[in-house]
């Protein structure tokens, strides 16, 4: 009888446990290294291609930084997020945003105060005091934590992002699985399109590759006859190079 009620109760903490230590092991190995490459096209006056890049790296200190980068003949931009990854959620510590297109550059900094509830931006000469909420990310690491929302999830969340001079949410709608194709070979992927306000000339398509962590995959922006697109070429996901099916 002893054996029959520690066999009960061995099986009852089993099947407790056992979901319990799974959603801890996703959470806790959702975050990995990454490095992608992408083509990027253009269609503004005329058409011209060019390629973007993504990194996200751990540093010494455990933090992790998001880098994304695009070059072509007519624009180079530059965007950083210097970040921690705690309670499964992205906390922006530091955000860089360099842009130089023919005509014009734009750089923006901020700056978390997490004590303070306060961001910090740059964008003009004077510093400019945003009020930020508990849970909010800058415009580069609400897309982590929007993969680790799909991974874990199932499904997106609305994002409040300090953007240059206030607080943005950012809300997307789930259209669907797709294989995309790409010049590494089709991925599945889970397509979404970011919810804007009603009459909003910009529209923003973007797939994330299923198989591999919901990594970016396509993404796809026009507005008043002008687009912009990249598209996966290559990659690697904690050292495992990303392929096709």
């Amino acid at each position: 009888m002893k054996n029959s009620r520690k066999h009960l109760w061995g099986l009852v903490s089993y099947l407790i446990l056992f979901p319990l230590c799974q959603s801890l092991y996703a959470a806790d190995s959702f975050i990995k290294p990454y490095r992608t490459a992408y083509e990027a096209n253009y269609q503004f006056f005329l058409p011209f291609s060019g390629s973007a890049t993504r990194e996200l790296i751990q540093t010494a200190d455990g933090q992790w930084q998001l880098l994304h980068k695009v070059t072509s003949p007519m624009i180079k931009l530059e965007e950083s997020s210097l970040f921690l990854w705690t309670d499964n959620q992205a906390k922006p510590i530091n955000y860089q945003y360099r842009q130089s297109t023919l005509t014009k550059k734009r750089e923006i900094s901020l700056t978390f105060d997490w004590p303070n509830l306060q961001a910090i931006s740059t964008v003009t000469d004077e510093p400019i005091q945003i009020d930020i909420k508990p849970n909010c990310f800058d415009q580069l690491n609400y897309q982590l934590q929007l993969r680790y929302d799909l991974q874990v999830l199932g499904k997106p969340n609305p994002y409040d992002i300090v953007d240059r001079k206030r607080l943005k949410q950012y809300r997307f709608e789930l259209l669907g699985e797709e294989q995309v194709e790409t010049p590494i070979g089709k991925l599945n992927t889970v397509k979404l399109r970011r919810l804007r306000k009603e009459g909003s000339p910009r529209e923003t398509v973007i797939w994330l590759a299923k198989d591999w962590d919901f990594l970016l995959a396509k993404i796809h922006q026009k507005e008043n006859g002008k687009s912009y697109e990249i598209v996966l070429s290559e990659g690697e996901l904690a050292g495992k190079p990303i392929t096709g099916l």
